[in-house]
């Protein structure tokens, strides 16, 4: 089957929204009530609020808006949905309470609500914390209700945002089966919105994956080159998106380009240090590239938010244990963790343990194979040494010494290969 992911060419434009448009997301004034109302705890929560809305500005699939200022009436914009950011704050004995809540505007729904208490002491440092927790249940809550909205009705015809919204949930389900549908949603938006820049860092996120999702698909440097220029596209169109740096910086990485990744990726945690994906993107990608200590360092603030198992980037900074553990907590829903649960118990000495994994993992990736012809173990552990663009030689061969210590064919394999 052919492998491209080619968008169409795009005009040189400002970012522009698809048809349908983004929703808005309107930041309201916090209500105050009791001291915090006064003095310190005032200062506090203004300046939370700028904060709130200077991190969310840089969702670059979103429109955001102060909700004291969109109209005389404070009703919602009339040219696409909205949501509400609303928080209630209350303070009491040198205490802060903040009770943040997310409110569909067109059903008067609420998506969400946590709520948090703060000493003045411990605000700044727990306030990147909050924002980050706000970020996600933007993302997850109004996303998922959407989608929901769509699926209920399914006479509704959906706008080119929804179009991409539902292409994102693909990616994230990681099912293999639905790669071909999750590209050609993104391609109808970008034949509709050619200036949206989110569609083609999507269609470069999916290019830069394709081959980890689906089995027996062996890297190449074309198929990486054609993924590098809709990349390349999405930054054009939005130099200001984080996700496009993310695309742009992972693009480089698998053709092998790492010094200029590490720019990519350094301005896109620099455009969205809030951001828990970003945050956790670029520390797989410090991982691959040998940038550990970096790499533990980010990826321990963004566990604090979302505590995903992620045994590769545990494995490459040599915590085996750890590697190991959170295998086995991820099972088998990537095809490739049984890769690291083995090569992790190789390198702790339990070589039994590790055989048992091997042969487990070249089963699943076997019965899940969707390679041009039918998989066999030497080509199977080769798909599995080549996924990943390891920037450093010493960190593949600890890879490949760990898998050959639990029994797989890794004679004829040798770094960097495939490109």
């Amino acid at each position: 089957p052919s492998r491209s992911a080619r968008a169409p060419a795009a005009p040189v434009a400002a970012p522009a929204a698809p048809r349908g448009e983004p929703p808005v997301q309107l930041i309201e004034p916090i209500r105050l009530g009791g001291e915090a109302a006064q003095g310190d705890a005032r200062m506090v929560i203004d300046g939370f609020r700028l904060a709130l809305l200077a991190s969310l500005v840089r969702f670059r699939a979103w429109r955001v808006a102060d909700g004291d200022r969109v109209g005389a009436d404070g009703a919602p914009p009339a040219d696409g949905p909205s949501f509400r950011v609303r928080a209630d704050a209350h303070a009491r004995s040198g205490a802060l309470m903040l009770v943040l809540t997310i409110l569909d505007d067109a059903s008067g729904f609420f998506l969400w609500s946590d709520n948090v208490s703060l000493t003045f002491d411990t605000w700044m440092e727990a306030q990147s914390r909050l924002i980050r927790q706000v970020t996600i249940a933007r993302n997850i809550s109004v996303s998922a209700d959407r989608l929901r909205r769509i699926a209920q009705a399914p006479d509704l015809a959906p706008s080119l945002y929804d179009l991409w919204l539902r292409g994102q949930r693909m990616i994230l389900d990681f099912n293999p089966d639905a790669w071909e549908e999750a590209g050609s949603l993104f391609r109808q938006v970008i034949d509709g919105a050619p200036g949206f820049a989110p569609a083609y860092s999507s269609l470069a996120q999916l290019g830069n994956t394709a081959h980890v999702a689906r089995p027996g698909w062996m890297r190449s440097a074309a198929y990486h080159r054609e993924t590098l220029e809709i990349a390349q596209q999405a930054v054009a169109l939005d130099p200001l998106d984080s996700r496009a740096q993310l695309a742009l910086g992972w693009s480089l990485a698998y053709c092998g380009r790492w010094e200029q990744a590490e720019l990519n990726f350094e301005s896109a945690l620099q455009l969205n240090s809030h951001d828990p994906w970003t945050m956790t993107s670029v520390a797989q990608a410090w991982a691959f590239a040998g940038r550990f200590e970096e790499a533990m360092r980010l990826a321990r603030a963004a566990q604090e938010s979302t505590p995903l198992p992620n045994q590769t980037r545990w494995f490459l900074c040599q915590d085996y244990a750890g590697a190991r553990e959170a295998a086995r907590t991820a099972g088998d829903s990537h095809a490739n963790n049984g890769m690291w649960r083995a090569a992790a118990l190789a390198h702790m000495g339990e070589t039994e343990a590790a055989a048992e994994e091997a042969r487990a993992c070249l089963a699943t990736v076997t019965s899940r194979w969707r390679g041009p012809r039918e998989a066999n173990r030497r080509d199977v552990t080769r798909w599995l040494l080549h996924m990943f663009p390891i920037r450093r030689e010493p960190d593949w061969q600890r890879l490949r010494d760990g898998l050959a210590a639990g029994g797989m064919p890794v004679d004829g394999a040798s770094f960097g290969d495939v490109l």
